[in-house]
């Protein structure tokens, strides 16, 4: 049986990347907030027809996830894995808080993460089908860096929240977290077109910068029965930054 993976934010960067090396074995449901945006990606993808949409903009809070979802189940079938890949980010001094900013920010990164979850892990929704969970974190959550603090701050309780999960719904599911370091992505490409800060970002990445792929891979190993012994995991995806 085809097994259903649900990529959150798969319509460009690293979502689209693991889209790209999943969509040949699995059925994919693919989230982003542009429907047109989606099609374009699955008419790219191998198998099209098995793929399907959610178009959703997680950063409102206007979006009832668990009824997308189980409107999205009961149409086309259980899912048995999610990847967190949505996320949205910011640079701002600490003195610059705006509630309003953050808040959003933690709606996309984490509170979406969690809604998602529960909604999978209901039986009434989707049976006892999710057996794994990945979610795309930062090196951010682990290293400091200035102006960074509310993105690290979610995505470090996006982390603390996948320990405490692995726990607590171990042996059925496994939860994972990989920490990306710099990637080369759409959402990126501003920043990185400053000399100045990638040349920063190059001597702190040994292997240097990343690219969509790189992540994309081992998302793949860990959505594998290769990866079946591992659970509650921060892997580093980060060409030696948190060397």
């Amino acid at each position: 049986m085809t097994r259903r993976i649900f990529i959150s934010g798969a319509s460009s960067g690293i979502g689209s990347a693991i889209a790209g090396t999943l969509a040949a074995d699995c059925a994919l449901v693919l989230h982003g907030r542009e429907i047109s945006t989606l099609e374009a990606l699955r008419s790219r993808l191998k198998n099209p027809e098995r793929h399907t949409l959610v178009p959703a903009d997680f950063s409102d809070g206007a979006n009832d996830i668990q009824n997308l979802l189980t409107d999205e189940i009961a149409a086309h079938g259980e899912i048995s894995a999610l990847v967190h890949c949505a996320g949205t980010d910011f640079y701002e001094a600490a003195r610059g808080f705006e509630r309003s900013r953050v808040e959003t920010l933690f709606r996309v990164n984490v509170f979406a993460a969690m809604e998602i979850v529960s909604a999978l892990l209901k039986k009434r929704i989707n049976g006892n089908a999710l057996q794994n969970i990945l979610f795309i974190s930062s090196v951010a959550s682990v290293r400091g860096n200035a102006g960074k603090s509310f993105y690290a701050a979610s995505k470090g309780a996006l982390n603390a929240y996948a320990r405490s999960l692995a726990r607590e719904l171990a042996p059925r599911v496994r939860v994972n977290t990989l920490l990306c370091g710099a990637v080369r992505t759409p959402a990126t490409e501003t920043i990185l077109r400053d000399s100045t800060i990638l040349e920063t970002l190059q001597k702190n990445h040994p292997l240097g910068i990343g690219v969509p792929e790189n992540v994309a891979a081992a998302a793949a190993f860990f959505l594998s029965d290769s990866a079946a012994w591992i659970t509650g995991a921060d892997i580093p995806v980060d060409g030696g930054y948190c060397i």
